[in-house]
C-alpha cells in the first residue's frame, strides 16, 4: 500500500457508514409517517369523528408530508456534508502531504479547500435532475409517500372496515412490502395495487444515495483540481463483478491516459445511476518527481508553469 492508498480507503469508508445510516433514517422516516397517520385515525375515532376521515384525509396526509418533508431534508443536508468531505479527503490530505514535503505552508490551501465544499454545497442545491431542484424532489417524494399512505386509508375507510384493520394492513405493507399483501388482501390489491409500489421506501432511499453521491462526486472533481500533482481523475467501479454496464465502460475507456481515467474536463457524469457507488480519485504525478518539481518553483516560479498556474488560480486565492 503507498503512502496515498489510505486515504482513498478512509475516504471509502466515510461514504459507506454514511450511506448505511442514511438508509436507516429514510426507513424510519417512513415508520413515522405511518405512525403518525394511524394515531391521527384513532384521535379522531377517540373524539367520535371518525366519520369525518373521508372529509378529512387530504389534509391530513398534506400535513404529514410536510413533517416528512423536514424530516427527508434534514437528513439529506447532512448526507451532503459527509458527501463533500469523503470527496475532499484524498485530495486534500496529499495537498497538505505535498507542501509539506516542499515546505509550504499549507494555511492559504486550507482556506482555498473550505471554499470548495462551500462550493460543492451550493451546487447541490442548484444542481436539477429531470428539471427539478433539491427541495422539489424531496417535497415530491414525501408527497407521494404519503399519498400512498392515503390510498391504502381510503381504501379500507370506503368498504367500511375497522381503523385497527386498516393499521395493521397499512404496517404490514410499510413493513414486509406490498407483495405480503396479495394472499391476504387479494381483493384490495386487485382494487389499488397498480397505485402501491412494492417498497415505499425505495424511491426516498434512491433519492438520498444519488444526494450524497452527487454531493461525493462535486467535492471529489472540485478538490482534485485544486490538488497541484493531479493529472486527471479516475474511475473506478465499486465492485467489478455487479457493475452495470455504463460503469464498467466508464472504468474501462482509455482516452490515452489509461483505463477509466479522464482529464478534468472529459470526466463522465457521476453518478452514473441512482445507486451509483463507484469512487472517483486523483491520478497523480509520481510523488518525488513532483516534489523535486515543487522545490525548483518555489526557487524559481517560472520554471513550472504548470506550478504557478495552480498557485494564483488555488493557493493565492486562498490566502485572499
Amino acid at each position: 500500500m503507498n503512502e496515498f492508498e489510505k486515504l482513498k480507503l478512509e475516504s471509502r469508508k466515510l461514504i459507506i457508514e454514511r450511506v448505511l445510516k442514511q438508509d436507516a433514517e429514510v426507513r424510519a422516516i417512513v415508520l413515522r409517517s405511518l405512525d403518525r397517520l394511524i394515531e391521527k385515525f384513532k384521535q379522531l375515532k377517540a373524539e367520535g369523528r371518525y366519520y369525518a376521515i373521508p372529509e378529512l384525509i387530504d389534509s391530513i396526509i398534506v400535513e404529514n408530508a410536510v413533517i416528512t418533508e423536514k424530516e427527508l431534508k434534514a437528513v439529506l443536508s447532512a448526507s451532503a456534508i459527509v458527501g463533500v468531505n469523503a470527496g475532499m479527503h484524498e485530495s486534500r490530505e496529499i495537498t497538505f502531504r505535498l507542501l509539506n514535503k516542499a515546505n509550504i505552508d499549507v494555511k492559504p490551501i486550507i482556506s482555498s479547500f473550505f471554499r470548495i465544499s462551500e462550493r460543492a454545497v451550493d451546487e447541490m442545491e442548484r444542481r436539477r435532475i429531470k428539471g427539478l431542484k433539491l427541495s422539489e424532489r424531496i417535497w415530491g417524494h414525501s408527497k407521494r409517500i404519503n399519498n400512498i399512505l392515503g390510498t391504502l386509508a381510503k381504501d379500507g375507510i370506503q368498504i367500511g372496515e375497522h381503523p385497527i384493520e386498516i393499521a395493521k394492513r397499512m404496517q404490514q405493507y410499510v413493513n414486509k412490502g406490498a407483495s405480503t399483501l396479495v394472499s391476504e388482501y387479494p381483493n384490495m390489491m386487485e382494487r389499488i395495487g397498480h397505485m402501491v409500489p412494492d417498497d415505499l421506501s425505495y424511491e426516498a432511499l434512491r433519492l438520498a444515495r444519488t444526494e450524497i453521491m452527487g454531493a461525493y462526486g462535486i467535492s471529489s472533481k472540485m478538490s482534485a483540481e485544486n490538488l497541484p500533482s493531479a493529472k486527471g481523475m479516475k474511475w473506478s467501479t465499486s465492485n467489478s463483478n455487479t457493475a452495470c454496464k455504463k460503469c464498467q465502460e466508464n472504468a474501462s475507456n482509455d482516452n490515452g491516459m489509461g483505463a477509466g481515467i479522464y482529464r478534468f474536463d472529459e470526466l463522465p457524469d457521476y453518478p452514473a445511476h441512482p445507486n451509483c457507488m463507484c469512487q472517483l480519485t486523483p491520478e497523480l504525478e509520481d510523488t518525488d518527481s513532483f516534489v523535486d518539481r515543487l522545490i525548483e518553483w518555489t526557487n524559481n516560479p517560472m520554471s513550472q508553469p504548470d506550478i504557478e498556474q495552480w498557485y494564483q488560480e488555488h493557493y493565492k486565492m486562498g490566502a485572499l
